[in-house]
């Protein structure tokens, strides 16, 4: 497809993408301040605090306001890149964020990655033989690796390498020397890789199987082609199309799974953050926080969407006619 035809599909999916993006924010918004208590709760167990220093705080924060008022003055500041300050601590919510985003975007990044070599190559192997007992062995380990909590098996892996092999720390990013970092990255990254290659073996290997049976894979298997390069070099490309779905859809789940990993293993980056705005109710890193998981999603599967057009023109075709 022409160049233009690639712009008007990358377009026509920005214009779905902002939409949603501002349904989310009303939900989220909506969510948040409906939820018990609020974010000056914090004082009122202070005997110092008198009431009347509770309603000047609430006319200083503006939330005397109507709550619609209230959304459209943080929905612009948030647009123009002013997400507010910390109830609790008073910075603000950009540079909390920014502080703690680092880690967790680096325990999704290598997870994603370690996920991607394991269920590419067992899910291969699975494909390449699959009534072998090899084969079977690796279904079977995949559905159980699924079944297992991610917080289960993280508590697990610190019981058996940190507290009884002491081969690896239990919690924590880095000691305070900085030199043992990749070792403090090794259980929890595990523990969310585990999960998501189990179910990306399942997809790998069935959409392996079906390209194998291929009209192209049989004329290649007839002009003499090896195997091993027919099913690499040939098969696999075609059968990842599927994968970059899932890869899009379960990139929620990859959050939340490193939110949950971080509690675990007390790694400082989104999800502790996350947590302790939750018990603190401070409402505006909380709202920036989910705003800024929100965003990252939407991204991710935006940019799931445009690479499956790029690779497959019948994908850009459907949704200019959609359009």
């Amino acid at each position: 497809m022409s160049r233009g035809g690639m712009s008007d599909y990358v377009f026509s999916r920005l214009t779905k993408a902002i939409p949603l993006l501002f349904g989310i924010s009303i939900l989220i918004f909506g969510l948040v301040h409906a939820a018990p208590g609020g974010p000056l709760t914090v004082y009122l167990s202070n005997p110092n605090v008198t009431p009347e220093d509770i309603a000047r705080l609430e006319r200083n924060l503006g939330l005397d306001r109507p709550l619609p008022v209230q959304y459209l003055s943080w929905l612009w500041a948030f647009v123009r890149g002013d997400w507010g300050f910390s109830y609790v601590d008073g910075r603000p919510v950009t540079e909390r964020i920014l502080e703690r985003g680092p880690a967790t975007l680096e325990l999704m990044a290598s997870a994603l990655v370690v996920a991607l070599i394991v269920a590419l190559v067992l899910g291969s192997a699975a494909a390449w033989r699959p009534k072998h007992w090899a084969s079977r062995l690796i279904s079977s380990s995949s559905v159980l690796g699924i079944s297992v909590p991610t917080f289960w098996l993280g508590l697990v892996l610190q019981l058996v390498f940190a507290v009884e092999l002491r081969l690896l720390p239990s919690a924590g990013r880095m000691s305070p020397g900085g030199g043992d970092r990749l070792a403090y990255l090794v259980l929890p990254v595990t523990t969310l890789a585990l999960f998501y290659a189990s179910s990306w073996i399942r997809y790998v290997r069935a959409s392996l199987i079906r390209t194998l049976d291929e009209p192209f894979v049989t004329a290649g298997r007839a002009s003499g082609l090896v195997e091993k390069r027919l099913l690499f070099i040939h098969a696999l490309p075609q059968a990842l199309f599927p994968l970059i779905t899932v890869l899009a859809l379960d990139f929620a789940l990859l959050f939340s799974g490193a939110v949950v990993t971080e509690t675990v293993f007390a790694w400082p980056g989104m999800g502790t953050l996350l947590l302790d705005s939750v018990n603190r109710r401070d409402y505006s890193v909380l709202m920036g926080i989910l705003m800024a998981g929100s965003t990252l999603i939407i991204a991710a599967n935006l940019t799931a969407d445009i690479l499956y057009g790029w690779l497959d023109p019948r994908v850009r075709m459907d949704g200019e006619s959609e359009s």
